[in-house]
């Protein structure tokens, strides 16, 4: 995550997740990435997926960078990276990483 603490209606920010290959415990190298979702989850709500775009390829990183629309709900978020793929390689998917949302003052 580029911030731990978002606000409703954000936008232009980035959500990082990366991809650790569960055996090794090490970064999955990204650098030939074809597709794959940052998976978005807020309270109460079924996850979104998101066409997430690379990041830092060898570092097993991708992003999705919010929109109008996105961040629309206070409350604690979830985000992961989800169906993951590299040329001949994949899929996979990543652990969870926890943000918070916060209302805007009225």
């Amino acid at each position: 995550m580029a911030r731990d603490i978002l606000h409703v209606g954000d936008v232009g920010i980035p959500i990082l997740v990366q991809v650790i290959d569960r055996v090794t415990k090490q970064p999955v190298d990204l650098t030939d990435f074809v597709s794959g979702f940052v998976r978005l989850k807020k309270p109460g709500t079924a996850p979104t997926n998101k066409a997430a775009v690379l990041h830092d390829g060898p570092n097993g990183w991708i992003k999705y960078i919010t929109v109008g629309g996105d961040i629309d709900t206070p409350g604690p978020w979830k985000a992961q990276a989800y169906q993951v793929t590299t040329t001949g390689d994949g899929p996979w998917s990543g652990d969870e990483d926890e943000f918070l949302v916060r209302a805007n003052l009225s």
